[in-house]
């Protein structure tokens, strides 16, 4: 009979520093970027019709500064240069910053350029946060946050059997059928690998013994602390529909990112 792996769960730091801001940038020869001496009106629609904010200046090809989009539309026929806004360390990160400080720091301001030793290497926007690479940095961690809830289970009920009866009829007979499935198969496992983050959280619901590890023993602290996990989750795996699409959108998603981490903080594997 197969026996399944054994799952563990990496230190949610040790993910957390996978995934650098490098991952997402889009690199300086793909930017658009505008000259000194280039007419602020053009610019300006250049930067409307994308529905930029910002853009980089740039003088004999060296970064200086950058433009906003509608300071260029006040004095259209001035040059760009006019209206630069001098490089300065409000709007700059270092391409091994991690993405979990970049979300952060782009909630303050929504357009960043990435510094790589001592060039500027390309620039970093809200709307990059839709990249693969940061959908799998909020993946992992959640990954990490549904392993450790499974060994929670697992050591709250000797008898995963009684874990089982706090679900609905259907789920219980869902589990039933992958488990029969399993077994079919020569696979050895528990009940628990036959569980789904849903399952996991709604028998945390009705186990103190669940809740109690991660600091969330009142049942509405866990509800609370759960809240939306599921629909985050799915939109974090679905790569075609965009996480951020606002301002608020990255607040969000930091709030969630604080959240998970305030769960992988509890030494509940020990």
């Amino acid at each position: 009979m197969a026996r399944t792996a054994k799952k563990s769960a990496l230190p949610y730091e040790d993910l957390a520093s996978s995934f650098i801001v490098r991952h997402v940038q889009t690199p300086m020869h793909r930017v658009t970027a505008f000259d000194t001496n280039d007419q602020a009106g053009k610019a300006g629609e250049i930067l409307t019709s994308h529905n930029w904010d910002y853009a980089p200046v740039l003088k004999e090809g060296t970064v200086i500064g950058r433009v906003a989009a509608q300071n260029l539309s006040a004095n259209p026929y001035a040059a760009v240069g006019d209206h630069v806004e001098a490089i300065s360390m409000g709007y700059i990160v270092t391409a091994q910053s991690r993405l979990a400080d970049l979300m952060q720091w782009l909630v303050n301001d929504p357009w960043l350029l990435v510094v790589d030793g001592r060039d500027v290497s390309g620039l970093v926007t809200a709307a990059d946060l839709n990249r693969q690479p940061a959908r799998a940095y909020m993946y992992m961690l959640l990954a990490d946050f549904e392993l450790r809830l499974a060994e929670v289970v697992r050591s709250a009920f000797a008898d995963q059997r009684a874990a089982l009866l706090l679900l609905s009829n259907d789920q219980q007979a869902k589990i039933n059928g992958l488990m029969n499935k399993a077994l079919k198969g020569g696979v050895e496992s528990d009940w628990v690998s036959m569980m789904g983050l849903s399952h996991l959280i709604q028998i945390g619901a009705a186990s103190a013994e669940v809740r109690q590890p991660f600091g969330l023993t009142p049942t509405e602290e866990w509800q609370k602390k759960m809240v939306d996990m599921i629909d985050s989750r799915d939109a974090i795996a679905h790569p075609t529909k965009p996480l951020i699409s606002s301002t608020d959108d990255v607040k969000r998603l930091v709030g969630f990112d604080s959240r998970l981490r305030n769960l992988l903080e509890a030494d509940v594997l020990s």
